[in-house]
């Protein structure tokens, strides 16, 4: 069994979308949990909808608004009953195969996390089929030296053992994280050595908004080498001598797969 965790705010016109992608997943033994931001627009009505029509469909509604989707997600593990989580961002879109490919390859492999490619979109998603996939692909290990170069990882399209979140404590809800907190948590995982790989098969198309959090290149830059420091400093101590060298790999590493490849 797998758990759905969308945190959302304000998305009323493209949630849909999001959930009828998980509805369309070619594995059915989901749950999901939608964790509502105290949004201002008609979100929590489709939400609530969706409720109605399906009940492996649940929604939490915060009592006022957090400002970063640390908290949703969160509370959401800590509500899901199942083995494995999943995270999908309210504006984001799953390929139909996404869930039943990586739990096969999760439990195939031993792999603690599992995550895949993404792609960019900008205004209505892509059609995507069952089918539409190369079936011959690889699965790549990430070590915490491959993740220190480039945070590989999208969020929305990782699969990962809920045992693992609890024990972490789940993303880190401080407002010093905003926009890295996942970066974060991966490098705590892999720093602490627990399995994560990476299908190179596309299974998730990530939409492009203007008002996207991580979308001031120039601050969140700011913010992934500050996170760098922080988690050398107190995992890897080691290492802080080769700090610089992080820090320009991490910079040409965001250029070449933003600008060159346009793909993570």
């Amino acid at each position: 069994m797998i758990t759905v965790i969308i945190p959302t705010y304000n998305a009323d016109a493209y949630i849909m979308q999001t959930i009828q992608s998980v509805i369309n997943q070619t594995h059915e033994n989901w749950f999901m949990i939608i964790v509502d931001d105290h949004s201002t627009d008609d979100t929590w009505k489709v939400i609530s909808d969706f409720c109605k029509i399906d009940s492996r469909i649940s929604a939490i509604r915060l009592e006022e608004n957090f400002g970063r989707p640390a908290r949703p997600r969160n509370i959401g593990v800590m509500q899901a009953k199942t083995s494995w989580i999943a995270f999908l961002d309210a504006d984001d879109i799953w390929h139909p195969e996404k869930l039943e490919i990586q739990l096969k390859e999760a439990e195939k492999g031993g792999f603690d996390l599992i995550c895949s490619k993404m792609k960019d979109f900008i205004g209505e998603p892509p059609i995507l089929s069952v089918g539409d996939l190369s079936k011959k692909f690889k699965i790549y290990d990430f070590s915490f030296l491959t993740l220190i170069l480039k945070n590989k990882i999208p969020t929305s399209s990782v699969l990962i053992r809920k045992e693992i979140l609890v024990k972490f404590g789940g993303f880190n809800e401080d407002v010093h994280y905003k926009a890295i907190e996942d970066y974060d948590l991966w490098l705590r995982l892999a720093a602490a050595g627990y399995r994560i790989g990476k299908c190179n098969l596309l299974l998730l198309r990530y939409r492009i908004l203007a008002n996207s959090i991580s979308r001031n290149k120039k601050q969140h830059s700011k913010k992934v080498m500050w996170l760098i420091y922080v988690v050398l400093k107190s995992e890897r101590p080691a290492l802080m001598l080769f700090y610089p060298f992080f820090v320009i790999s991490y910079i040409v590493l965001s250029i070449y797969y933003r600008v060159i490849a346009r793909s993570l």
